[in-house]
Formats: C-alpha cells, structure tokens, sequence
C-alpha cells in the first residue's frame, strides 16, 4: 500500500514539472488584447481569439450590449433588413495606422438579431 501511494505521489509531482523545459503553453486569448489592436494592425486579433472571448464570456446569444463590452466598438457597423452586423479587421496591413486597401483584409464579422449574438462569420480576401 506505502509502494504505490510513494508511486503516485512521484507521478503527480513529475507531472507538475514536465512543462518547465521549452515547451510554450498557449496563454488564453485577452479582451483587452482584441480592443488595443484597432484595425488588426497590431496582428493580435485572430480568429481564434475571437471564438474564445465569445466562449469564456458566454456571449453567443448574449445582448449586443454585452457582447460590446468585451469587444468595444466595431471598425465598421452596419444594418441589413433583418440584422445588425459588427465588423472587426484583423490580420490588417496598415500603414501610419490605416488600412492598406490593396493589401489581404481579414474581418470577423458578428450578426445580431432581436439584440442577440446569433451568428459569426470569418472571411479574407
């Protein structure tokens, strides 16, 4: 019984060791991080970071109002009949802090209907 209590307590200890050497552990994506790259001129926003704000802070199906105090304002916002659509460069080549339009534009664009979060929608071109 003492052997194998002495077997785990070694393999719970070397297992909270293991990722001390080289091996990077990615650090969860930041609202702040998505409001300070204005435009995606700083290359922070992705895609990624986008879907994971929207999980830690539940806000698929959530308010716009609540959804903007994660993300802030829109670089571009605008109204179809049937939704309100925020969009949000990333991936951006900028010049002097403006976009470059003939450089790859890359936008996350997120639909809201009746005030709720309902869909996302990621392109490049």
């Amino acid at each position: 019984m003492k052997s194998a209590f002495a077997f785990l307590a070694i393999f719970f200890i070397s297992c909270n060791f293991s990722n001390k050497k080289g091996i990077a552990i990615k650090k969860p994506a930041s609202h702040h991080q998505w409001v300070n790259d204005t435009l995606g001129c700083k290359l922070s926003r992705s895609k990624d970071m986008a879907l994971q704000i929207i999980k830690k802070h539940h806000l698929m199906y959530n308010t716009e109002e609540h959804f903007l105090k994660f993300f802030q304002a829109p670089d571009e916002e605008f109204r179809t009949q049937i939704q309100q659509v925020l969009r949000y460069y990333f991936n951006s080549k900028c010049q002097r802090g403006k976009l470059i339009s003939t450089g790859e534009m890359c936008y996350a664009e997120f639909y809201f209907r009746g005030g709720k979060l309902v869909e996302t929608n990621f392109e490049c071109n």
